[in-house]
């Protein structure tokens, strides 16, 4: 019997986590590719699932690494332009995180207009790593966990 009927197909997508206390590691994460009944996973998705810890493979010595949800603080990638992100309201945003940095960007999501304001967005997500757009094509999901303060600019 081949083994390879017990291998999931996974696509690598490389990410800097900031991990608490041992800082910026660079790796790539496993994603789901889209199977024609699903869309792919993108890193949003991995991060905010349910399981307690995520796996990653170090860009350092290519070993396999199990990171508990609960000590990421940060995760930044780059996105295609265009590709899967929406394109709805966006609110301009100034995060001040535990460990003294600041992360600037914008939050783009479809929101309700009765929760649209940042106040309503942080509160009400259910997720516990929040998207923000920081420039170009680089995404930096923060989990709400180690937001100190966050100003709307």
């Amino acid at each position: 019997m081949s083994e390879k009927i017990f291998k999931i197909q996974k696509l690598l997508k490389e990410v800097t986590l900031w991990i608490h206390p041992e800082g910026p590691v660079s790796g790539s994460l496993f994603l789901r590719p889209e199977d024609g009944n699903t869309a792919a996973e993108i890193p949003d998705d991995v991060l905010n699932q349910e399981a307690a810890f995520l796996v990653m493979k170090s860009n350092l010595d290519g070993e396999i690494r199990f990171y508990n949800r609960h000590a990421i603080v940060r995760a930044v990638y780059t996105h295609q332009s265009g590709s899967d992100m929406p394109a709805a309201q966006q609110i301009q945003c100034r995060l001040l995180m535990m460990d003294g940095s600041e992360i600037s960007g914008n939050i783009r999501e479809n929101l309700p207009p009765e929760s649209a304001r940042l106040y309503d967005y942080l509160n009400t997500s259910q997720q516990q790593f929040i998207r923000v757009f920081t420039g170009g094509d680089e995404i930096c999901l923060v989990n709400k966990s180690y937001i100190v303060r966050v100003n709307e600019q």
